[in-house]
């Protein structure tokens, strides 16, 4: 089974777990006590020590793949969320919100100017300007025109039509961009590889 990722620890970190994944709940076993290596002609009496150096490598390729990665998932998460200012839902809750409508960059009007995640909050950033030209990469309002200062701030989803709202954001990006994919999903993977010795003495 070839996976192909340009990330070598990642990489190590997904087989060595689809490896246990597929021994333990496909019902994989030894046939005889002992294993031999037909291309270098050895033979080991103790397939447990076996057994037990997997998953030291396991745990090894766990912890390497933690050490290189353990900030990168919400670095990117960051920068992906932070594209959900054009989404129709969250420009529709801002104007329930302000009690203004969102409109155009190239009018004037109230503007969303971002998203913000802090202290376990997600909200909506917006600003009052007209003539706003945006970073075509994150979607930050770079540039405008008759900016008020005074006439800015955050929205939080912090009700339930904004909880909803978040959900359905998170689990959007999620699926949408990479950053979940390639962080948790490996994690994930390795958590039902821990379990594939309760399955076995369970079922």
């Amino acid at each position: 089974m070839a996976i192909q990722d340009s990330d070598s620890e990642r990489r190590n970190f997904m087989v060595t777990s689809m490896a246990f994944i597929i021994y333990f709940y496909a019902g994989g076993s030894f046939a005889e006590s002992e294993i031999r290596l037909q291309v270098i002609n050895v033979t080991f009496n103790e397939p447990k020590i076996l057994a037990a150096i997997a998953w030291i490598l396991h745990f090894w390729f766990f912890y390497r793949y933690w050490q290189k990665h353990s900030s990168s998932f919400l670095d990117g998460f960051e920068n992906e969320i932070y594209n959900y200012y054009k989404k129709n839902y969250l420009s529709a809750y801002a104007s329930k919100k302000l009690g203004q409508s969102i409109i155009k960059d190239e009018d004037e009007g109230y503007h969303i100017h971002g998203m913000v995640r802090e202290d376990g909050k997600f909200g909506i950033k917006y600003c009052y300007a007209s003539s706003v030209v945006r970073d075509q990469r994150t979607g930050k309002i770079i540039s405008w025109s008759n900016r008020k200062d005074d006439d800015k701030g955050e929205i939080f989803l912090d009700d339930f039509e904004g909880h909803c709202l978040r959900f359905w954001t998170y689990t959007e990006c999620c699926f949408r961009y990479p950053s979940f994919a390639n962080y948790i999903v490996p994690y994930i993977l390795f958590f039902i590889a821990l379990c594939g010795p309760v399955y076995v003495y369970a079922f």
